[in-house]
């Protein structure tokens, strides 16, 4: 569960002990009651990263102490499912699967991987406030391609469509045996 989720169930818990309406709480923290969509949003876990300005008016109107949010922020995970290599690659005849972000020479952003893939790939997600690139399977699992994306490889992100995904095979000369491109949907 990442913290904005878990501060959108503890907001509507809080909400729901004082007593307020989404509304009602809107124009408390805000000052205006067009921000009811935005606390909704929140309540129904659909904001991930919530900005500070926003966490510290609905703390101040609910009273949520500091320590509260600080828990919340301890527990805090990435805003997607991490599967195991194992569950991306078959791993029965191979243990060292490796992943490998990097650009070519025509400015595309490529992943290499070197073994065969069990799930199928629909799309690359770059969740551009954490700069983490994540891979989207069919059956709505995510995979982190690495940690944080390096800033070489950030400039090349920000122009590209699409990823390119790149199977090799180890030798003495390493080959490529497949390559596919795959959209790539960038989230603020």
């Amino acid at each position: 569960m990442s913290f904005g989720e878990a501060f959108g169930r503890l907001i509507k818990q809080k909400r729901g002990v004082e007593g307020l309406t989404q509304q009602a709480l809107a124009v408390l923290a805000f000052g205006d009651e067009a921000y009811k969509t935005r606390i909704s949003e929140l309540e129904n876990g659909r904001v991930l990263n919530p900005q500070a300005k926003t966490i510290d008016a609905l703390a101040v109107a609910l009273n949520i102490a500091e320590d509260e949010i600080n828990q919340l922020s301890a527990q805090r995970h990435d805003p997607y499912i991490v599967d195991t290599l194992a569950d991306y690659f078959d791993l029965t005849k191979r243990a060292d699967a490796e992943l490998e972000l990097h650009t070519m020479m025509d400015g595309a952003v490529a992943l290499s991987y070197n073994c065969p893939l069990k799930v199928r790939i629909v799309r690359f997600e770059y969740f551009v406030d954490m700069c983490s690139l994540v891979m989207l399977t069919e059956n709505n699992s995510r995979r982190p391609v690495g940690d944080k994306v390096p800033g070489h490889i950030l400039r090349h992100l920000n122009k590209v469509k699409s990823i390119r995904v790149i199977r090799w095979e180890h030798g003495p000369q390493p080959m490529a045996l497949e390559h596919t491109e795959y959209p790539l949907k960038r989230i603020s």
